[in-house]
């Protein structure tokens, strides 16, 4: 009795960690699991959608990866396109909306362009 209960922990385990890169999150992913079954948060876990990240530029100059719902409202962002390499800055002004502000040519223009926007 005692090893099925620590083989039911073991998996509970291993499934959360996959239910951290999704929207059920770990801790979710977890409860299920352990007061369902181990089959059914497999399932629940592998129907959840997936996180949406972002990849932004810090003022740093390194990049960073944020979850789309964690990023905050009317701050100015700059992502680096992937096909062109231009720098673009981006405000969120709502849940699922972005006000594109303007693109540039390098990094260091477009951080030069939010430090004197927060200025203002």
């Amino acid at each position: 009795m005692i090893i099925l209960f620590i083989i039911w922990i073991i998996l509970c385990i291993l499934i959360t960690n996959e239910g951290n890169e999704r929207k059920i999150s770990a801790v979710g992913a977890f409860f299920i699991i352990f007061f369902l079954s181990p089959l059914v948060g497999i399932i629940v876990v592998s129907l959840s959608a997936k996180k949406t990240y972002l990849i932004f530029v810090n003022f740093e100059g390194t990049e960073q990866q944020l979850e789309f719902g964690k990023i905050n409202i009317n701050v100015p962002y700059i992502q680096k396109s992937p096909t062109t390499g231009a720098y673009k800055v981006y405000k969120k002004t709502g849940n699922h909306e972005w006000e594109f502000l303007r693109d540039f040519n390098g990094y260091l223009e477009a951080k030069e362009y939010l430090i004197s926007q927060s200025n203002k």
